[in-house]
């Protein structure tokens, strides 16, 4: 897994391994270019909360989710994460 994920107060499923790399590689490719990125997925006493941060040149995106399913705290995410990252496509200045 990536060195840039860090699961809190519980051992992820595979699946949630695999849906989390996935959800990563998914991220990276819309992201801009050179950006890093840290993302949190904790056990909570009412569910589980994600956390993702992009820090890059062209500024810094974060989203967060809670929920008692840790699926849904990953689809969430990416649907936060996706739609700051389009508005900041559509608004970015052409170079060229």
């Amino acid at each position: 897994m990536d060195k840039n994920v860090l699961f809190e107060g519980f051992v992820p499923s595979t699946e949630i391994r695999m849906k989390t790399k996935d959800f990563l590689w998914k991220m990276e490719t819309q992201a801009p270019n050179n950006a890093s990125h840290k993302v949190l997925f904790a056990k909570t006493p009412l569910g589980y909360k994600g956390h993702v941060k992009i820090t890059s040149l062209a500024g810094v995106f974060v989203a967060e989710a809670e929920s008692q399913d840790p699926n849904v705290v990953l689809t969430s995410l990416f649907a936060k994460i996706c739609e700051d990252l389009t508005v900041w496509k559509k608004n970015r200045p052409l170079v060229g």
